[in-house]
């Protein structure tokens, strides 16, 4: 299979001759870029909309754009999906394009990634790909959370929260954010090369320390955060809650999961055993 730049050239006289695709490019890329782009870069579901909207919201008078997934791994698996026609033809081309730009950019780039709790992290984006998973159920069916608890065991890929940070940022800026602690204290860490800046924050944490982080990270004071994106503002809200209360985490799974590189780097043990009891008590 092409890498991306290959995969943009192979599309290029069958996509981008398409007017539709052409201005998608244009409007979101954005290619005359301002002086200082930022991009929010993060797996789903981790509380980057609050950020982007909080951003948005400051008229920081800089290019800002939002992805979930630049590296080649996952990009190339991104192609294959997009060729299955289940979604995301746009979404997609938009972020092979970003990657390209960003790579060969001399511009410096602010760079803004998230994590959660995995297992939140992990129930909360199903519920928000429900169509994806389960498309013949109503988002709000009460009498079909069985079926979506088998559905998210068998069929969900509860790694990604374990390797994002491997795939996406390391293996495309080649920075390693496992090679210091992480300063669990404060909430957020930075990360500088010669062409990007890196923060990283918890979601946890946004109330307490991630407006200090962003107005540091950015140098500015005119950010307020616009919470966005609640789960339990949406059609599924009460579907979400049931299958909260009656889905069984196994122990393996909870093993697996805050036994990880991930979690045990950007949380404290403590932290991890309230995780941990939170969903086993939610779920006995």
């Amino acid at each position: 299979m092409p890498g991306p730049l290959g995969i943009l050239h192979d599309l290029g006289g069958r996509i981008f001759g398409c007017p539709y695709y052409r201005q998608i490019i244009r409007t979101r890329l954005n290619l005359s870029l301002s002086a200082d782009p930022i991009l929010v870069w993060q797996m789903g579901k981790v509380g980057s909309s609050t950020v982007l909207n909080s951003l948005h919201n400051a008229g920081l008078g800089s290019a800002i754009f939002h992805v979930h997934l630049l590296s080649d791994a996952l990009l190339e698996r991104g192609e294959l999906f997009r060729k299955s026609a289940r979604r995301g033809t746009a979404a997609h081309l938009y972020n092979i394009a970003l990657r390209e730009q960003m790579l060969a950019d001399n511009r410096r780039w602010k760079i803004i990634s998230l994590v959660r709790d995995p297992v939140g992290r992990n129930i909360s984006a199903f519920f928000q790909n429900l169509d994806l998973y389960a498309p013949s159920i109503a988002p709000d069916d009460l009498s079909k959370t069985e079926l979506l608890k088998n559905i998210f065991f068998s069929e969900f890929d509860h790694e990604r929260p374990l390797t994002w940070f491997d795939y996406e940022i390391k293996g495309t800026l080649g920075i390693d954010v496992y090679t210091d602690p992480f300063p669990m204290n404060q909430g957020y860490a930075e990360y500088h090369t010669d062409k990007f800046d890196l923060l990283i924050l918890r979601m946890e944490d946004l109330n307490a320390t991630g407006i200090h982080a962003l107005r540091r990270f950015l140098g500015t004071s005119r950010i307020q955060l616009v919470k966005t994106n609640i789960g339990a503002d949406k059609n599924y809200a009460e579907v979400y809650a049931q299958l909260r209360r009656r889905i069984d985490l196994p122990e393996d799974y909870l093993d697996k999961m805050y036994q990880s590189k991930y979690a045990r780097h950007f949380y404290t043990q403590l932290e991890i055993s309230d995780f941990r009891s939170r969903w086993e008590s939610t779920f006995a």
